[in-house]
């Protein structure tokens, strides 16, 4: 069923979002051990997340969105454009 207006399906969305990066932020924060002390940025697999976006857009008929993902310590992890929005759009 489609949410009542776009404010709410905005505040779902950066629900999600604010979500995602939260769990991204979590772990150990020694990235330098075994490596001889260089940072090795760990790989994650956002398809969950992007079909999850995606799905949403679709439910809720949103022309697009678009979601950044940032690490303290990696910088940016995962950028994507949903719909007909590109990845660098904000």
């Amino acid at each position: 069923m489609p949410l009542e207006n776009s404010s709410s399906a905005a505040r779902w969305l950066s629900t999600a979002v604010c979500a995602a990066s939260l769990l991204v932020g979590c772990g150990s924060s020694d990235s330098t051990s075994g490596n001889g002390g260089a940072a090795v940025t760990p790989t994650f697999d956002f398809s969950t997340f992007d079909a999850a976006v995606n799905q949403f857009l679709t439910d809720n008929g949103i022309e697009g969105a678009s979601a950044i993902v940032v690490h303290q310590d990696y910088g940016v992890l995962h950028t994507m454009g949903y719909g007909s929005y590109d990845a660098d759009r904000l």
